[in-house]
C-alpha cells in the first residue's frame, strides 16, 4: 500500500475503497497473473470498486507503486520486500492463513475476510508419458534437496514455505486452484489482452 493512502489495515482499506469508489488503483504484473486474480477475489469478497491497472511485468508495477502512481498491489513476499524496505509503501497483510516469519507484524487478510487465501506456488511438472521410475527418482532428489534445514530457514525468512509431496498432491492442488480461479475468472469476466 503506498504511504499516501490513509490506511493501515485491511479493514481500513475496505472502508476507504467504499468511501472512494473507483479511486483506489491496484497494480498487477498483468491480466490473469496471480496478483490480479487475488485482487479480483478481494473485490468479489468485499464488493469494493477498485481499479485494476495491469502492467507488463512486476517490476514496472512495483516501480509505479513506489512512486505513488498506483496505490497498492498484491505481491509475493520476496518481491514485496523491495517495495517495503524504503518506507514509501507499507504492508497491510499476508494472503496465507497464518503470519509468516519474514513479516511477523502483518496479519493474514483472512483475519478481516475469513477464508481469504491466495498462495503463489510452484510445482515441478514432467512431460506426459515420462516413466514412473524417473518421476520417482526426480521426486526423491527434490525432496532431499528441499529437506535441508538451512534452505527451509532462509526461505521462511523470505515468506516462502516449502511443501513437498508427490504427483497426487500436486494434481490435487492444481485441480483445486483450477476450480477456485476458474470461478473468479468467470465471475470477473476476465479476458487476456
Amino acid at each position: 500500500m503506498h504511504a499516501s493512502l490513509p490506511v493501515r489495515t485491511v479493514a481500513e482499506l475496505i472502508a476507504h475503497a467504499r468511501a472512494n469508489p473507483g479511486q483506489v488503483l491496484f497494480a498487477s504484473p498483468g491480466t490473469g497473473a496471480v496478483s490480479h486474480l487475488a485482487l479480483e477475489l478481494f473485490r468479489a469478497r468485499t464488493g469494493v470498486d477498485i481499479v485494476h491497472v495491469p502492467y507488463r511485468g512486476g517490476a514496472p508495477a512495483a516501480l509505479d507503486l513506489r512512486a505513488g502512481r498506483v496505490h497498492a498491489m498484491f505481491q509475493a513476499p520476496q518481491e514485496a520486500a523491495l517495495v517495503l524496505r524504503d518506507g514509501a509503501s507499507r504492508g497491510l497483510g499476508v494472503t496465507v492463513a497464518e503470519r509468516i516469519p519474514g513479516y511477523p507484524d502483518l496479519p493474514p487478510v483472512a483475519d478481516t475476510l475469513p477464508g481469504f487465501e491466495v498462495t503463489f506456488w510452484q510445482g515441478l511438472f514432467a512431460p506426459v508419458g515420462m516413466p514412473a521410475e524417473v518421476i520417482a527418482r526426480v521426486g526423491t532428489a527434490l525432496r532431499a534437496a528441499t529437506d535441508d534445514a538451512a534452505l527451509r530457514s532462509r526461505m521462511a525468512e523470505q515468506g516462502v514455505q516449502i511443501t513437498t509431496g508427490d504427483a497426487a498432491m500436486l494434481r490435487a492442488a492444481l485441480e483445486a486452484d483450477t476450480r477456485k480461479w476458474g470461478d473468479v475468472i468467470r465471475a470477473g469476466n476476465i479476458r487476456l489482452e
